[in-house]
């Protein structure tokens, strides 16, 4: 556990990694550091594997709950465009 907020149940767990399946992108909110919350995409390479991922990270007050989603679409597109430029074919990346 880093912070108080860090997902340490297992169904939660996998609840957590569920969504992240379903929308393609993950956001945390102090859930390593405190104060920091950040939403990330996975970026494949030409083998259609994860290979990075970006993010777009800030402090709580600025990022905070409701915030990071307003960046999901430019996040995912992004992605989609880098993973693209590594030979990436999939339809869902």
């Amino acid at each position: 556990r880093f912070t108080k907020n860090t997902v340490v149940d297992f169904e939660t767990l996998a609840d957590d990694l569920s969504q992240v399946l379903n929308q393609g992108y993950a956001i945390t909110h102090e859930e390593h550091q405190q104060d920091l919350s950040s939403i990330a995409a996975p970026v494949c390479d030409h083998t259609g594997r994860v290979c990075a991922a970006i993010e777009i990270s800030g402090p709580t007050y600025r990022v905070g709950a409701g915030q990071l989603e307003t960046f999901a679409s430019d996040l995912l597109e992004t992605a989609q465009t880098i993973s693209r430029l590594l030979g990436c074919t999939a339809a869902r990346i």
